[in-house]
């Protein structure tokens, strides 16, 4: 559910032109909002995600999706069928 929460706010950080990107705590709070989860284990679940490969960790502490885990790539090719 993180993931595709992460998914949906990068998608919609991109479509607001000019606009800088979100700062790592704001990205939690929009996460914790969207999925209902507390912030701390938004956190935590954001770090296993790091972890296990299927995101990365910018030096910032931002978290980015890595669009070269095959996980990610099942799962955008099946978004993409929407």
């Amino acid at each position: 559910m993180i993931l595709l929460a992460l998914m949906l706010v990068g998608h919609s950080d991109s479509l607001r032109h000019g606009s800088p990107p979100m700062e790592a705590h704001a990205i939690l709070g929009v996460l914790s909002q969207l999925t209902g989860i507390p912030k701390e284990t938004v956190r935590r679940k954001l770090k296993k995600l790091a972890d296990i490969g299927i995101l990365q960790q910018e030096p910032d502490s931002l978290y980015v999706i890595n669009p070269e885990n095959a996980h990610v790539s099942a799962l955008q090719t099946g978004l993409q069928r929407f």
